[in-house]
């Protein structure tokens, strides 16, 4: 064996493989990514009637 094994490499294998089974359902992209954005927009509009500031420095 002159390949050691590579962590990332595996990693990236199976991030690869995880989003060719996500993409492959419409019903999966719709739950992960359209969903969550419908959600955060339609609770921005209902709550966000004032402006909210914070101040992080002097």
């Amino acid at each position: 064996m002159s390949q050691s094994y590579n962590h990332i490499k595996g990693m990236l294998a199976i991030t690869k493989a995880s989003l060719k089974a996500v993409f492959r359902s419409p019903s999966a992209v719709v739950f992960s990514f359209v969903f969550p954005l419908v959600f955060i927009l339609v609770f921005g509009f209902i709550g966000g009637s004032g402006r909210i500031n914070v101040r992080v420095a002097f």
